[in-house]
């Protein structure tokens, strides 16, 4: 079986010579807006200007590391472009931004307000400073925009697989189901079924029976 422990320990260790994180979103719609430029102008700009730069976590990494991310949900705000661990978030960036970025955001620790979302007259710095994400109360997708959606072990060290081993070794059937039903989970198919009638549902089948125990 995989030591989950192992690889968090492992990903810390790496991350402790990483100072800043560089991330671009790349859902869809930043894509479509040119984000994947973006991405590679920042690195780009950044070894122009002798820094350390990293795209993915070696044992040897240190300095800067450029990552991406999964959709953020702001796509008419995209190019997204955060840095960790600050949490600055910058919206509608255009490769013509990046040596900016990287000179004054990365080198200095300067914050680009015209990069920055405008609430009225408001310069929101910050994701937790924007209405839209105020408005939100993120489970399942809190870390989006933090990890790399491609890189398992950052999901390993955000406590990843945790439940699923708990849920294997510890746990019967019959409390893995209680739970479920006791979450009041719904289905995102459209229909925004409850778990407890899909559950109701499979009951009625031999075969969950025999799965489940019920």
């Amino acid at each position: 079986m995989v030591n989950l422990e192992n690889i968090k320990h492992e990903i810390q260790k790496i991350g402790k010579n990483i100072t800043k994180r560089i991330i671009v979103c790349a859902g869809t719609g930043c894509v479509a807006s040119g984000s994947i430029k973006v991405f590679k102008s920042l690195v780009d700009n950044a070894k122009e200007m002798n820094i350390d730069v990293n795209i993915e976590l070696k044992e040897e990494s240190k300095g800067l590391f450029f990552s991406k991310s999964g959709c953020q949900g702001f796509c008419q705000n995209g190019p997204l472009v955060s840095i960790l661990p600050v949490g600055i978030l910058y919206t509608k960036v255009k490769t013509g931004d990046a040596k900016e970025i990287i000179e004054q955001s990365v080198k200095n620790g300067n914050i680009i307000d015209r990069l920055c979302y405008h609430n009225a007259e408001v310069i929101c710095k910050k994701q937790n400073e924007i209405p839209f994400y105020q408005a939100q109360n993120r489970l399942v997708l809190k870390q989006c925009g933090t990890i790399d959606p491609e890189n398992i072990k950052e999901y390993i060290l955000d406590g990843g697989y945790g439940a699923a081993k708990k849920a294997c070794v510890e746990m019967t059937d019959q409390k893995i189901c209680s739970i479920v039903l006791e979450s009041g989970l719904r289905g995102r198919g459209g229909g925004w079924f409850s778990d407890r009638q899909k559950v109701g549902f499979g009951k009625e089948t031999d075969i969950f029976e025999k799965i489940y125990d019920l």
